[in-house]
């Protein structure tokens, strides 16, 4: 209950937030992010890659971090383990800084993907009614984007796997 508490809280307290930007060093980003998932990533037994990428994007340091965690833990859980596999990867061009979570995990139907961000939603799966979650993660992925002018694409095929990429505009 706690846990859902703390997360609806979460949720109301970003509706109307204005972030206090940053520039934040992408690489260190991913860094902090992988050693802070590391217990999850040994528990679940996936194997978790990082694509080194010089540059950095703008914004506020503590929900860019939240945002990439919950999008990997998510990646993280849609895997099986022991054959598991999540990338987390930053794609930078002229205009954009796309980090992007990918996974070779159970996939999502793509009638569904649209519901993905309504709070309390969950994909219902076999693997996923083992693994503990509230519903709640993506709703605050996506206020996190949208405070951050940034774009939110999720990509899916069953059996397949999931990209999930957020599209930040550098100007």
């Amino acid at each position: 209950m706690r846990k859902i508490t703390n997360s609806m809280l979460e949720l109301a307290k970003l509706r109307d937030y204005k972030p206090k930007l940053e520039e934040i060093n992408i690489e260190e980003l991913f860094n902090q992010i992988a050693n802070s998932l590391a217990p999850v990533i040994q528990k679940e037994n996936v194997k978790f890659f990082l694509e080194p990428t010089e540059g950095h994007v703008i914004g506020q340091l503590d929900l860019i971090k939240s945002m990439i965690a919950n999008l990997c833990i998510n990646a993280i859980k849609a895997c099986a383990p022991d054959v598991g596999t999540v990338v987390l990867k930053a794609v930078l061009t002229t205009y954009t800084v796309e980090i992007i979570v990918s996974d070779n995990g159970c996939g999502i139907e793509s009638d569904k993907i649209y519901k993905l961000t309504e709070p309390f939603y969950q994909v219902n799966t076999v693997r996923n009614k083992m693994i503990e979650g509230v519903g709640l993660g993506l709703a605050i992925v996506k206020q996190i984007v949208d405070i951050h002018e940034a774009q939110l694409i999720i990509e899916s095929e069953v059996g397949v796997g999931t990209e999930v990429k957020v599209i930040f505009t550098t100007s």
